[in-house]
């Protein structure tokens, strides 16, 4: 391994030490106890991030995923409906070509079933092996401050939330 354990150390170190929730503008996170959690490292072979999944669920269905590319500096995303076409909500299709994961159908599938009752969740996944992996559930991405889709796209995304819904006592 080339893991520098002194480096690590002191990175984790620093992130028990910062305010997450007031950086990022997310205060639910605020009385959350922090912790470090560590996963399988998920080896694409080629040195970079796999893809990461996002599915925008709203009332249980799923109805958009966000890929993200290339994390780190040079992040693309492309947003696509169910049926892999983009939409033009943003994001940042530059022509790189993004082939849908294998495991599609089992990710939708898992994400009905996460989704729920929820009027909105995010559901993020990745694909090893031809399977899906789970990443996380979030109900405030980027703390709906995201700059990357259009005024449409911030417009559609708001239309499928039904708020007569999402007040109904469970």
């Amino acid at each position: 391994s080339n893991l520098d354990i002194k480096k690590a150390q002191k990175k984790l170190r620093a992130w028990m030490r910062e305010d997450y929730w007031r950086k990022r503008a997310e205060v639910h996170y605020r009385h959350i106890p922090k912790r470090i959690i560590c996963e399988k490292y998920l080896d694409t072979g080629t040195g970079s991030l796999p893809i990461d999944y996002k599915f925008y669920c709203f009332h249980g269905e799923p109805r958009l995923v966000l890929a993200c590319l290339e994390r780190g500096n040079n992040v693309k995303l492309f947003l696509f409906d169910l049926n892999w076409n983009l939409p033009d909500y943003g994001g940042t299709p530059d022509g790189t070509k993004v082939e849908k994961p294998a495991s599609f159908s089992r990710m939708v599938e898992y994400s009905k079933k996460l989704a729920g009752d929820f009027p909105f969740v995010r559901i993020d996944f990745y694909e090893y092996g031809g399977n899906p992996v789970f990443g996380e559930m979030t109900f405030t991405p980027a703390a709906c401050l995201a700059r990357h889709y259009t005024e449409k796209g911030q417009i559609e995304l708001g239309k499928m939330i039904n708020l007569d819904l999402a007040k109904q006592p469970r």
